[in-house]
Parts: structure tokens; sequence; C-alpha cells
């Protein structure tokens, strides 16, 4: 696949802007369950090589998150649909504001156009990011200072079940 862009925040999470737990239960017992992580190196979790979490288009999916920070964390999540190494502003599929320490509930609604296959799944978390609405980039040169990112792997099944044939002969 294609390259997708490296965050380059100013300082990154070294003040606690981090996302410590995140958590997203998918189809099929598959799940993210990325607890107490703190501050990864450069700010960016490369973490697409994990076993993907399985989702259905048009279903919502939920989860848990927190940052070691106490407050005013803005989280949006992107999933590259077309994987055109981009995470466009029409390929969000969730954010939270004002995250803080607190296990805070949030959900992302997978668009029922999505295509099936394995997509990268973006998490991005800035302080005062003003989500939704984020650069997925965050480059620092135009002024984003402390957050952190997950990259992720998630795959988009089939919804349908399998059709059954009868083959009774009469």
């Amino acid at each position: 696949g294609l390259c997708h862009c490296i965050p380059s925040f100013v300082d990154g999470c070294v003040y606690d802007d981090d996302i410590n737990t995140i958590t997203l239960i998918g189809e099929c017992n598959t799940a993210i369950a990325d607890t107490d992580t703190h501050c990864s190196t450069n700010a960016y979790d490369d973490r697409t090589a994990e076993a993907p979490v399985k989702m259905i288009a048009g279903n919502t999916y939920s989860g848990y998150m927190n940052s070691d920070f106490f407050c005013c964390e803005d989280v949006e999540v992107w999933i590259d649909l077309d994987d055109d190494g981009t995470f466009s502003s029409s390929e969000s599929v969730g954010y939270i504001n004002s995250l803080g320490s607190s296990l805070t509930s949030y959900s992302i609604s997978i668009p029922s156009t999505a295509p099936i296959g394995a997509h990268i799944m973006r998490v991005g978390l800035s302080f005062f990011g003003g989500s939704p609405g984020m650069d997925p980039c965050f480059p620092g040169s135009s002024g984003w200072y402390d957050g952190e990112v997950h990259d992720y792997t998630i795959n988009i099944v089939p919804s349908s079940k399998p059709s059954i044939t009868s083959n009774s002969s009469s």
C-alpha cells in the first residue's frame, strides 16, 4: 500500500498529551486493546502489523479511550477507505472532544459504502485540536504542538451470511 504521512508534532506527547489507552470491539472477537501505552517515540505508534479488527460496512463500533493528561484532548478517527495513502475529511469516522485521563466511551461509524478488505485506520489526538476537522498529518509547521497518533489495520468483511442451497430431489 501507499505510505501514509507521519505526524510531525512540535512537542508530541512529552507533556502527557498521549493516547494512553484505546480499545475498540470489532466482529468475531477481534479488538484493539491497548492499555497504558503512554507516549510513543516521536508521538507516532504504528500498530498496523497487529491483527486487524474486523468490521462490517454500515455498522457502528465502540470502545474506550483516555490520555495521561487530565483534560482538553481532542481525538479524531479516520479510515483510508480508498487506500490512496491519505486520510481525507470524508474518511473521518468518529471523534471525541475534551478527552482527559478518565476512560471515555466513543464510537465510530463505518460507511455503508466502505469497500471490503484491509484499510489503515488512524487515531489522532491533539491538545485543543478542534475535532472534527483536524489535520490527520498533524504538521508541526502548521502549529500542531502536542499530541500523538496511532495507526491500525482494520478489515471490512462482508455482512451477508452464506445462503443455503437446497438440493432435495422430489
